[in-house]
């Protein structure tokens, strides 16, 4: 029914319901960090893990195709651009060792695992997470490919690309984050699901789950294109940018911003 009133509807209308109707998930004006956290439930909220916990199980026994953000699918939701950008990679360094920084518990790994698995080349994927994570990840998730890590330096394996699915926003000091993945030089940076803006400054906003996938809301970067640009381009030339559609489908993890706010992945080429 949703499908059909969509194909009904004119776009123009469907628009104006989101823009007026549906209930905004920013909330803007902070002035820094340490403000918009002490108005948010922040990330310690154990009914977040518990959920990304329950859904990752049930995908690795095979209970249900995919996840994300805890949220279940009947259908593996394929980042199209994403997917394409690891092929590249591994077509360009004849392997693919991805560290995936804030990969949870392997929803990136699991989403495009039948294509990895297709790939006759050496390959590891290390999730960089909080310890949590890792403890669990490593006692119930871990295989001869996949391996979690609490930190960037402590990756055994020869890096081919730090990937940031949706990761870098949630980071008080992301900058930081990137100084030590530009002292790695890996050849490649992929950071998707980013919200982005056309503004020369970054900007400080709260996030609010939707109440159906869990009762939260987290400090979040909206980064001026130019400038997270800009900053790696003493090391890195951008090899593609693209508009990030993925979560623009899915109605229970839609996101509302203003028309300044666009979600990006860009693919980075070590120079």
């Amino acid at each position: 029914m949703r499908k059909l009133l969509k194909l009904l509807i004119p776009p123009f209308f469907i628009e104006l319901y989101r823009k007026f109707f549906l209930k905004k998930s920013f909330i803007r004006g902070f002035n820094n960090w340490n403000e918009a956290l002490s108005k948010t439930t922040s990330y310690e909220n154990k009914d977040i893990f518990s959920k990304t916990l329950h859904a990752a199980r049930l995908v690795r026994d095979k209970k249900i195709t995919y996840e994300r953000d805890s949220v279940i699918f009947d259908t593996i939701q394929y980042d199209w651009p994403l997917l394409s950008a690891l092929l590249l990679i591994a077509n360009r360094q004849k392997k693919l060792n991805v560290v995936d920084f804030g990969g949870a518990l392997g929803t990136t790994y699991h989403q495009n695992k039948k294509y990895l698995d297709a790939l006759s080349i050496p390959k590891k994927w290390g999730i960089v997470e909080q310890s949590e994570y890792v403890k669990i990840g490593r006692s119930e998730f871990q295989d001869n490919i996949l391996n979690f890590y609490e930190s960037i330096s402590s990756i055994e394996f020869d890096i081919d690309v730090i990937m940031l699915n949706g990761s870098l926003c949630y980071i008080e000091n992301p900058y930081e984050i990137l100084d030590k993945i530009k002292s790695t030089k890996p050849p490649f940076i992929l950071i998707t699901r980013t919200p982005t803006t056309s503004l020369d400054k970054d900007e400080i906003l709260i996030q609010i789950v939707p109440k159906n996938i869990y009762e939260a809301s987290f400090p979040i970067w909206s980064f001026s294109e130019t400038k997270i640009i800009n900053y790696l381009s003493d090391l890195y030339e951008i090899f593609e940018v693209w508009n990030d559609n993925l979560q623009v489908e899915d109605e229970v993890l839609k996101k509302h911003s203003d028309d300044n706010s666009v979600v990006k992945g860009i693919l980075f080429k070590l120079i």
